[in-house]
């Protein structure tokens, strides 16, 4: 008898990545629903113009908003670096050794910046041809980078910054009291999965840190802040649902959550509020809630194609377009000539 012929093996059909489906998924973080909540129109542009904007025509949409959406401003580079920081010195107490010294820190943080700096002002048609490999400040995009202003006045934010997270005593204590494994970095990337009538949405939230000061002690959801502390309690009980979801995390028995404030001198740098099982529960349904006027956004379920970009209101305050990522796309006429994205803007008006 023969054996069976490949005529005869019917393969399941080949899954699509993320990144080859027509639309991208659909999720919720609460980044992505402060930027919504401030600009609708931003929130589709980061989402759906620049989906596959890595292999979209050149000077197209999507090409142009892929690049805008890969491009940090320096704000946001200075509280990246202020994270690394901080994560720096949880790996160092968890191993036993000292925490780092501001000079270490700054020395790791400046060459980070630097680095995005030099190709803010040498390699930004390198930028251009390879986003993911050569970093650069979104100012750069709309201009020369930087101004020598703004880079002094990030100094000192970013000098503020270090020197508060190392007078954090509070928390480097409840580190130091911890067992290694009761000292948790999340995964950048922690999700849960959410279910509501329109069906499940995939929920990011990952906390800069969870630590268990001591066995039997509460766990502490902890979120460092470089900037404005708007709205961090919600984002820290997202925190808490993922973190009991991802690592069951024995959190429904109450934990606390901890507001550090790098801005605020040392002793009020760090907040404590007490979340209870009603709390959690409460923040569910908020959950919930957000996701499902999120999907009202979405034209088709299935496979979460958005409605039209008119559905997508801009900013109610027009000032917030003169510093928004996606202002090349929404106002061409405010670009700048010399910028690297004139040529962009000039072929989209053709």
């Amino acid at each position: 008898m023969s054996g069976p012929t490949h005529g005869a093996i019917r393969m399941p059909p080949r899954a699509l990545k993320p990144w080859d489906a027509p639309f991208p998924a659909i999720s919720y973080s609460e980044s992505q629903e402060r930027r919504r909540r401030q600009c609708a129109r931003a929130h589709y542009h980061a989402v759906y113009t620049a989906h596959q904007g890595w292999r979209a025509p050149p000077q197209s949409d999507a090409w142009r908003a892929y690049r805008l959406k890969k491009a940090v401003p320096l704000q946001a580079a200075i509280g990246i670096a202020v994270h690394d920081a901080a994560t720096h010195c949880v790996m160092a107490l968890r191993e036993g050794r000292a925490l780092p010294t501001f000079e270490t820190l700054r020395a790791r943080a400046a060459l980070t910046l630097n680095i995005r700096w030099r190709n803010s002002r040498t390699r930004r048609h390198a930028f251009l041809q390879a986003p993911n490999q050569v970093p650069v400040f979104l100012e750069a995009l709309y201009g020369d980078g930087p101004s020598r202003e703004a880079l002094e006045r990030a100094a000192l934010t970013l000098d503020r910054a270090l020197a508060g997270l190392l007078s954090c005593e509070t928390v480097w204590e409840w580190v130091r009291s911890a067992a290694r494994d009761d000292a948790i970095l999340m995964d950048p990337f922690a999700s849960m999965s959410v279910t509501t009538m329109d069906g499940q949405t995939t929920c990011f939230g990952s906390a800069d840190l969870i630590v268990r000061p001591g066995a039997g002690a509460p766990w502490h959801i902890i979120d460092f802040k470089t900037g404005s502390a708007d709205g961090v309690v919600d984002q820290i009980m997202t925190y808490a649902l993922v973190a009991r979801s991802v690592l069951a995390l024995d959190i429904p028995r109450g934990c606390f959550g901890v507001i550090v404030s790098l801005s605020e001198p040392p002793s009020n740098a760090v907040g404590v509020f007490t979340i209870t099982r009603e709390d959690l529960a409460e923040a569910e349904e908020r959950l919930s809630h957000l996701i499902g006027q999120l999907r009202t956004l979405i034209a088709d379920q299935r496979t979460g194609q958005p409605m039209a970009l008119e559905a997508f209101s801009m900013a109610a305050k027009p000032n917030q377009c003169r510093w928004c990522t996606y202002r090349a796309l929404c106002h061409p006429e405010r670009v700048d000539e010399s910028s690297v994205l004139a040529p962009l803007v000039a072929a989209r008006s053709e």
